[in-house]
């Protein structure tokens, strides 16, 4: 029990006049280095959702953590809340409880561990795992409880520290190493996805057609074509059945597969940066030149554009962390689909947006998910 005692005394030490941990204190006083493990701790530990962990919920998250060991692990793993870990969160929190523990792994290996894992625990087959698929495959084996189960008396010990400024420089840069190994192929493919953005922005926006036009125009035709590319594109990372077939291929050992959904994210928040942009341009285009904003019919351009940023900025802040994770799934998840009329409302808007989303909406349509 000293350990527990060591821990309130953690607590004290961190808190403040305030007598809260924020996420930062919250992460210095259980001495963890991984933001991610931090990140999903906090957010267990703060039962309120204040942004800040009270001494009471200090004391029952560690008391869960001891006394609930599965349901607390399973929280832990089930990085959006939705009861239901899949196999990007259980990657991610492999890959972080190695990291906490000064390991790592190929991705390769890591991979190939969480696809074990996974087919293991997921006795239905339905590509999820549930509480009790979770509980059931720990209950099997006390040394894999070990691993994805966590230890509160764990935290308290001490990390590893460094004789000089010069040795934990050079453990960063080992570790800043270790990170562009284990990442290369999301690095390289997230940097390909912007490069094709910036290339079709200055492609469309130094087109010699344009030249007559002014700045805004220019730019408003710039973030347009790259606004078609990142469109058609953002249906491909939540195709859970095109995902699924990737796996079983070659293409698994080179693309980042496994973090489709934050790919699904990054090109959702590139959306939304465009398309503010795109609307601007074209409005200061239109106060240059004298024409003003006219709704001169609901299939005009300037109609179908007012519903296109108004649905989008709608499905942008609802998956927003503090509206997505404080309880508001559901809301999330249903205002979501609103991305039907968006992209009907896309193709009407863009003449050649139907090239661009052509082969993205067959394949989303053609192929189901594992659910059916």
């Amino acid at each position: 029990m000293s350990n527990f005692k060591d821990l309130e005394d953690q607590f004290l030490k961190f808190a403040g006049d305030d007598r809260k941990l924020d996420l930062e204190e919250f992460q210095n006083a259980l001495k963890l280095s991984n933001k991610y493990i931090s990140e999903r701790l906090f957010h267990i530990f703060d039962v309120d959702h204040t942004q800040g962990v009270n001494f009471q919920e200090f004391q029952l998250g560690i008391h869960r953590a001891k006394t609930e060991k599965l349901e607390f692990a399973f929280q832990l793993h089930d990085g959006n809340d939705d009861g239901y870990i899949d196999r990007q969160e259980l990657a991610k929190f492999i890959r972080a409880s190695l990291r906490e523990a000064n390991l790592d792994l190929p991705t390769e290996k890591l991979q190939q561990l969480r696809d074990i894992l996974f087919e293991k625990a997921d006795t239905n087959q339905d590509d999820e795992i549930s509480l009790k698929e979770f509980k059931k495959l720990l209950n099997q084996s006390p040394r894999l409880q070990k691993v994805l189960s966590v230890n509160p008396e764990e935290w308290l010990k001490s990390p590893i520290t460094f004789n000089s400024a010069s040795s934990l420089s050079q453990e960063n840069g080992v570790k800043r190493w270790h990170y562009l190994q284990n990442n290369w192929g999301k690095l390289l493919f997230l940097l390909l996805y912007f490069a094709v953005n910036v290339f079709l922005f200055f492609n469309a926006s130094t087109s010699p057609k344009y030249n007559s036009g002014t700045l805004w125009l220019r730019v408003a035709r710039g973030c347009g074509l790259a606004l078609n590319f990142s469109s058609a594109l953002i249906l491909i990372p939540i195709m859970r059945g095109l995902m699924t077939r990737l796996r079983k291929t070659k293409l698994n050992d080179y693309l980042p597969i496994d973090e489709h959904i934050e790919f699904h994210k990054i090109i959702g928040h590139t959306i939304f940066f465009l398309a503010v942009i795109h609307t601007v341009a074209h409005l200061g285009n239109y106060s240059l030149v004298n024409l003003g904003f006219q709704l001169k019919s609901v299939s005009g351009p300037n109609f179908t554009g007012l519903l296109l940023i108004v649905l989008l900025l709608t499905m942008w802040v609802t998956s927003l962390p503090f509206v997505r994770e404080k309880g508001n799934f559901d809301l999330f998840s249903k205002i979501h689909w609103a991305y039907i009329p968006w992209m009907g409302l896309l193709l009407k808007h863009g003449p050649h947006f139907r090239w661009w989303a052509m082969a993205s909406i067959t394949a989303y349509v053609a192929i189901p998910s594992p659910n059916g």
